[in-house]
């Protein structure tokens, strides 16, 4: 199912690289979104232009959208006269605006290459194993979006975006912190982070956005 979905994604993607796709406000608002989001630095008013090939007054319009949508995430759209636009907030609200609104879909770790397939399926075999030892019961549309999830946040660790230090909570069962240690090791085994950095996955906080 997760393949199916990811498919999906891939050919939105393809019609996204088109001008046709870009005609669509919502679509420049994901690529306007996910430009800001995976960039550490500002991003200049005529990079965004260029790249969706819109006018200032469409361009006001589509940062007013991309402001309304920021702030339910607890993050703020800031502008620097001579070097452009940046996103301001602390990191879990940046990954969660980034699962909710859909925008990983657009990332090119969403394609459909093999060495993400086999990140898919080793991920989904961890996360069934460990459910099934804790006796643990979750619907398949649940465990799709918990892989997405994860898969998001591996992504922003390996592209350099980690946690702050104190911003994120404990909370939940016991149950489910359990399960959450319980591929949080596993994780950071396979994709190669070292110690310090394992509370970087913030496991607990990608099964909370899921729905766990």
């Amino acid at each position: 199912m997760i393949r199916r979905r990811l498919r999906r994604c891939w050919t939105a993607c393809k019609k996204t690289s088109q001008n046709t796709a870009l005609n669509e406000q919502p679509i420049r608002i994901k690529t306007i979104l996910l430009n800001l989001l995976d960039h550490s630095g500002y991003v200049r008013k005529r990079k965004l232009q260029t790249q969706l090939n819109i006018s200032d007054s469409t361009l006001y319009l589509d940062l007013k959208a991309v402001r309304k949508i920021l702030n339910k995430y607890n993050l703020e759209l800031a502008y620097r006269s001579g070097s452009g636009y940046r996103v301001e907030g602390r990191e879990t609200d940046k990954r969660t605006c980034l699962a909710r609104e859909d925008i990983y879909s657009m990332m090119e770790e969403a394609h459909e290459t093999q060495a993400n397939l086999k990140r898919i399926t080793d991920l989904k075999e961890l996360l069934v194993e460990i459910f099934l030892e804790n006796e643990y019961k979750i619907s398949e549309v649940l465990l799709e979006s918990l892989i997405l999830h994860l898969l998001l946040t591996l992504q922003r660790i390996e592209r350099g975006y980690f946690i702050e230090a104190g911003t994120t909570k404990r909370n939940g069962g016991e149950k489910e912190t359990r399960i959450a240690g319980g591929y949080s090791a596993p994780l950071h085994k396979r994709a190669g982070f070292p110690a310090e950095r394992r509370n970087q996955l913030s496991c607990r906080k990608s099964a909370r956005q899921a729905g766990l």
